[in-house]
């Protein structure tokens, strides 16, 4: 019974920290997904600045996009 509970205990510890770890990283796809838009409207004439955060926008939005299908 003892290898059983500890098995439980240390599966019950790996879904944890993927757990956590997959709610971090959506976090910071959030995170920098409105950093970018919020660099988006302040700089509305810089189409360098532009076009490289908008397509770092679609590439995290499709990111997150998978993560949350996948769960």
């Amino acid at each position: 019974m003892q290898g059983t509970e500890f098995a439980l205990i240390k599966t019950n510890s790996t879904s944890e920290k993927y757990l956590n770890n997959f709610l971090m990283t959506l976090l910071m796809i959030y995170n920098r997904i409105d950093e970018l838009l919020d660099i988006i409207r302040r700089n509305p004439e810089d189409q360098d600045l532009l076009f490289n955060s908008e397509m770092e926008l679609t590439y995290l939005e499709s990111l997150r996009e998978e993560l949350e299908e996948d769960h």
